[in-house]
């Protein structure tokens, strides 16, 4: 775990994170290829740089997961940043450990009266079509319930994979977040019927593909049409890429993030 640069995560009254609690033996990470948007996988090539690891070598998954419960002050953490959480890999005792840890961070405060949560867990996947089916069942276990403090997202970086909007939409979740990072196409037609918050921003790296403004102002009309929070969170501006807002066309100067059930908890 370590303090990130993810925007998105920086919420206020929170410290921004990631979480890594799935690691390979011996260290680094590993993942799999499934659409265009793996293609230049940041966490790829940081695997390889620092761990010497391959993209996938089918080594045996280390499970770390107690280091969230010491956490004293609330976090936002981005769950799984250096690979996706509902890989085919990761055990379904796994996954339904890892969501038991998070759903252990909430504390009772004595103002409201209530259990509230600590900490805010975002989960973004390519791979929605297992989670789907799993997280009804995780609702199940040892009286989880709702999920309050977990949200979910799935990523999309063209129209082709439109489809796991529609699995993230019939997935019980709180808030539900729609990642179009790195956006490759247009996004025309993007239904966010059920969504809370859309991410967006261009890819980044040595190899980044391109990115045209236009695609992120029909993305923020749209945003707008359904009532739709939008955090945009880098744009290609004079041949490089961008995280200062001030050096955006004004019209994108857009970060809004969803509210969450801890929002105003102390």
């Amino acid at each position: 775990m370590g303090k990130t640069k993810i925007e998105w995560t920086h919420r206020p009254g929170t410290i921004g994170c990631s979480w890594n609690p799935i690691k390979l033996k011996g260290g680094g990470f590993g993942c799999t290829k499934v659409s265009p948007g793996c293609t230049n996988c940041y966490a790829e090539r940081m695997s390889a740089r620092f761990w010497k690891t391959p993209p996938y070598d089918g080594r045996k998954r280390e499970f770390v997961v107690d280091e969230s419960l010491h956490w004293r002050k609330p976090r936002t953490a981005f769950v799984c940043s250096m690979t996706d959480l509902f890989h085919r890999d990761v055990t379904d005792h796994q996954i339904a450990t890892i969501f038991r840890r998070m759903v252990q961070s909430h504390i009772y405060d004595p103002d409201l009266g209530r259990i509230v949560p600590r900490h805010t867990f975002i989960i973004l996947t390519k791979r929605p079509e297992r989670m789907i089916n799993l997280i009804p069942e995780l609702a199940g276990l040892h009286d989880i319930g709702a999920f309050d403090n977990i949200w979910l997202g799935v990523s999309v970086e063209n129209p082709d994979y439109y489809w796991r909007i529609s699995d993230l939409r019939q997935t019980p979740a709180v808030v539900r977040i729609v990642s179009l990072e790195p956006l490759l196409a247009p996004v025309p037609d993007l239904n966010v019927n059920g969504i809370n918050s859309v991410f967006l921003g261009c890819e980044s790296g040595p190899y980044r593909r391109p990115m045209e403004l236009d695609w992120a102002r029909d993305v923020a009309q749209q945003c707008k049409r359904a009532g739709v929070n939008l955090f945009i969170k880098q744009l290609p501006i004079n041949g490089r890429v961008s995280h200062d807002p001030s050096e955006w066309p004004e019209d994108l100067r857009i970060r809004q993030l969803p509210k969450g059930a801890n929002d105003g908890a102390e």
